[in-house]
């Protein structure tokens, strides 16, 4: 995976509030926030996947300010999913775009995760 220049300085990124809900990390997904314990691994390089998971809490303005964070950190993707609306977003370097196809995906490494699929097991 080619190396992304950090834009932020590491010990910006490790001292924030943010913990998304999964990274994508050497080939494994990490779920982040598994019973909300504190994280013992540090990433010292942006991961190439980050995923949200939007809550009642969540307010946009400081989703957007999570978003810029992560891609000025050099994180390649960063999906939001909304389970209220059942819509899903996809952040990458050159483009915004939401996921109205049911897919969110990514290539080198291919990832795909059918979002009707992703909603049917949490009914």
């Amino acid at each position: 995976m080619p190396q992304s220049e950090t834009l932020i300085s590491l010990n910006e990124y490790l001292n924030t509030s943010y913990s998304p809900d999964c990274e994508y990390v050497d080939g494994r997904i990490l779920e982040r926030n598994w019973r909300e314990r504190d994280h013992d691994r540090i990433l010292h390089e942006p991961p190439f996947l980050c995923i949200e998971i939007l809550s009642q809490e969540d307010r946009a303005i400081d989703m957007e300010e999570k978003i810029d964070d992560y891609r000025n950190f050099g994180v390649q993707h960063v999906w939001i999913v909304d389970p209220k609306t059942r819509k899903a977003y996809v952040y990458t370097a050159s483009s915004i775009h939401r996921a109205d196809d049911g897919f969110l995906t990514t290539q080198n490494p291919d990832i795909t995760v059918s979002l009707p699929e992703l909603y049917r097991s949490q009914e």
